[in-house]
């Protein structure tokens, strides 16, 4: 007799081996969660980082400009890394 598990989609020989690969399906699929969850808390932290430097930037920006005048900087291809960089000024 074979015995199927709906977890691994699977037939397996013996109702023990089914329980098992059932479990170690079960334990792999929340180790997996476990770390999507830790990775996307990251990305958060980054974000929110990320986004207090974007309004450290812009306050010392403006305190400059309230104090001299205008600010000039020349930027090459070098100081852009990511050409979609003016996004993060807009949105963050």
């Amino acid at each position: 007799m074979k015995f199927y598990s709906e977890e691994t989609k699977k037939f397996y020989d013996s109702e023990k081996e089914c329980a098992e690969a059932e479990q170690h399906y079960l334990t792999e699929k929340s180790n997996k969660a476990a770390a999507r969850k830790a990775d996307a808390e990251k990305v958060e932290k980054a974000a929110k980082d990320l986004k207090a430097a974007r309004e450290a930037y812009n306050t010392a920006l403006s305190d400059f400009c309230k104090k001299y005048g205008v600010y000039h900087k020349t930027f090459t291809e070098k100081d852009i890394a990511d050409p979609f960089d003016w996004f993060y000024n807009i949105w963050f």
